[in-house]
């Protein structure tokens, strides 16, 4: 009889996965979290990780658009458990705090993706609805003579 060496990999779980924003509310008439910008005014926003390994490939998309590569990405890794029995827990966050929308997307979604990969069955989406206010401009006249 032969022995092998044998490896097992098991794929863990999403623990959780959060988005916020510097000013939102939530809507109970839609059931919807609502972040709301004014238009072209930077504002921040975040989506967060944390899960076992292996990490998620993550995306934040406006509408249908990728708009991953506005956002600054960090990422730790923590070994937890006996000896003989650990696991990796991963915190991957993605922040802007220069995040800007236009009027032409008020209403949109905006959604934060974690896909395990080839475990598409074990991806996350949190969703939020983009409010977009206009920027009010107070204009004072004064009589010339």
């Amino acid at each position: 009889m032969e022995l092998m060496d044998t490896f097992s990999c098991f794929v863990g779980p999403i623990n959780k996965l959060e988005m916020a924003s510097s000013k939102t509310y939530f809507d109970n008439k839609t059931r919807q979290e609502v972040f709301v910008f004014y238009e072209n005014e930077p504002s921040s926003v975040a989506c967060n990780f944390h899960g076992s390994g292996p990490p998620p490939v993550m995306h934040i998309i406006r509408g249908e658009l990728d708009i991953t590569p506005l956002f600054e990405r960090a990422q730790r890794v923590e070994v937890v458990g006996e000896l003989g029995l650990q696991y990796s827990m991963y915190h991957i966050d993605f922040q802007s705090s220069d995040l800007k929308m236009e009027r032409t997307h008020d209403g949109q979604k905006l959604y934060c993706v974690a896909q395990v990969p080839t475990f598409t069955e074990l991806s996350l989406t949190k969703t939020a609805v983009i409010k977009v206010l206009c920027k009010l401009i107070f204009l004072h006249f004064t009589e010339q003579r």
